[in-house]
């Protein structure tokens, strides 16, 4: 019976899924190496306040985020909602994928663009699809085209969704 598995040098290193799979374990090992450096540390911890108004802030990591809600439903608008953020996120990290790919591969990044779409239930108030398009520019290497794609579906926050973590919510009177 023949082998099954190709013997690593008969593969095609330039191949697009072989480069996504470079990228990802580059990710992943820089990751853990992250975690490592936090020991014990699974649990992470957001503070939410409210500074008054519709507006509702959290800190985490060292940022301060800052939501409201527009004038037509009583906030002063000076923020966006914090759905708006949850959306912006989804295209932020698929970016943030795409810029990785790009900078291993000494691509410039500068012209890429992407577009998301969303087709929301109105009944349920819950987008139910999400498109993401990215618009690379003249120049860009046809052999990474299918490995950028696989590459912004590795998106952390898309992963999440599709594996939904356990919610759960206390309250407790302060002495």
């Amino acid at each position: 019976m023949g082998e099954l598995r190709p013997k690593l040098a008969a593969w095609d290193l330039e191949h697009p899924i072989v480069q996504c799979l470079k990228i990802c374990s580059t990710m992943l090992l820089g990751w853990r190496a992250a975690i490592a450096d936090k020991e014990g540390e699974s649990m992470k911890e957001m503070e939410v306040f409210f500074p008054g108004g519709k507006k509702v802030n959290s800190t985490y990591k060292g940022f301060t985020v800052k939501t409201d809600q527009p004038k037509n439903e009583g906030g002063d608008g000076t923020a966006p909602e914090p759905y708006d953020l949850f959306l912006a996120s989804i295209g932020t990290c698929a970016g943030v994928y795409v810029v990785y790919f790009c900078q291993e591969r000494d691509i410039d990044t500068s012209q890429i663009k992407m577009t998301l779409q969303f087709d929301r239930n109105e009944t349920k108030h819950l987008v139910e699809a999400v498109r993401i398009h990215i618009d690379l520019p003249p120049g860009f290497p046809e052999k990474y085209k299918s490995a950028v794609i696989k590459t912004a579906e590795l998106c952390t926050v898309k992963r999440n969704i599709a594996d939904p973590p356990q919610f759960s919510v206390s309250a407790e009177i302060r002495n």
